[in-house]
């Protein structure tokens, strides 16, 4: 089923816990044609990349619903079985630009090499709703249930972080320490991103010619921008 786009109500309505908590702050909603419009410029820039076209096909064919809800701030990142099991959504905030680089990585991310394309940070998201819908049982973790089981764990370690990573976003915060590692006991995650950034996003970076992140910690948001939409 291709990605459904949610009108602003039903946003509002439907993830309306999830929006005003501490670590989405109440972003603001971008409307239906935005956020879909968004996409669809995703859809042609993956035109470069065979793993980037792989995924939204996958989504595309997949009988799992796979919402977007388009933000301007809040925190980008996917949640499993939401809103009700079976069916994943996508929070990007449409308007963040990232900067790879930071302690051991020999990256100057203020340099033109140091840029993530936005567009990457979005397809590394899809990437976490193909895991969903190939491998579903990748997001559970014994008796702790699925992701969403975890959400406590994931902000109260991001909150812990958020000191020495200020300009991270939420799903630059899950607990991570620069060399990659879990700063809490959920090292399931661990799997869940280096999966994700092995099987797509460094093949996207790749074959795109763009710049790519040598570990998961290794970025900045950044409201500036190189690249053209």
């Amino acid at each position: 089923m291709p990605f459904r786009y949610p009108r602003t109500g039903t946003v509002q309505a439907t993830w309306a816990t999830t929006l005003q908590s501490h670590m989405f702050n109440n972003p603001g909603i971008k409307p239906y044609d935005e956020t879909f419009a968004y996409m669809e410029a995703v859809r042609r820039w993956a035109m470069r990349s065979p793993t980037a076209q792989r995924l939204i096909e996958t989504v595309d064919n997949s009988a799992k619903v796979i919402n977007v809800v388009g933000m301007d701030g809040g925190f980008s990142c996917f949640s499993n079985d939401d809103p009700v099991v079976g069916q994943g959504t996508i929070f990007m905030d449409l308007e963040a630009r990232f900067r790879i680089g930071g302690p051991g990585t020999g990256i100057n991310p203020f340099s033109q090499g140091g840029q993530l394309h936005h567009y990457i940070a979005m397809l590394h998201e899809i990437g976490h709703a193909v895991q969903f819908i190939e491998s579903p049982a990748m997001f559970d973790q014994g008796a702790k249930g699925p992701l969403s089981a975890l959400k406590g764990d994931i902000m109260n370690a991001a909150r812990a972080h958020v000191g020495r990573t200020q300009h991270y976003n939420y799903g630059q915060q899950r607990a991570f320490t620069g060399n990659g590692t879990m700063q809490g006991t959920a090292t399931w995650a661990v799997r869940l991103e280096y999966d994700n950034m092995s099987r797509h996003e460094w093949p996207i970076c790749r074959e795109s010619g763009y710049g790519c992140r040598p570990h998961y910690s290794a970025i900045h948001l950044s409201r500036q921008s190189p690249f053209a939409v």
